[in-house]
């Protein structure tokens, strides 16, 4: 797509939240308003339908263990379309050590080579 061919209305740019209500309190003190909670799979599955059929999203802030419950879902949503990107953040836990750094592999599939390599 040439960029003569995007007006400013038609690119997404908002910022929305799906975790759990302690994370949520603490994106919307930062400014990100959009902050949805969800504390079982089913809810947060129905969250991210949502949130993904809206065009202005443009990033899905999302906690580890909601997109490790919601892996497969994520994952098709990623490949299918340019639009949210999902970027994984620790929950009041802290990081999951062991989860791939979801914004690395971002980097290295659209530039190709992997940073920390």
């Amino acid at each position: 797509m040439s960029s003569e061919n995007i007006s400013p209305s038609s690119v997404p740019n908002t910022i929305v939240s799906i975790t759990d209500s302690l994370t949520a309190l603490g994106l919307r003190l930062t400014g990100i308003s959009n902050s949805y909670e969800g504390e079982t799979k089913e809810e947060t599955e129905k969250l991210i339908k949502e949130v993904t059929n809206d065009p202005s999203v443009a990033v899905v802030i999302i906690t580890q263990p909601i997109a490790q419950d919601n892996y497969s879902l994520i994952q098709f949503l990623s490949s299918t379309r340019d639009f949210p990107i999902f970027v994984e953040i620790p929950d009041i836990q802290g990081h999951q050590e062991g989860k791939q750094d979801r914004i690395r592999e971002l980097i290295r599939r659209a530039v190709g080579i992997d940073l920390n390599a």
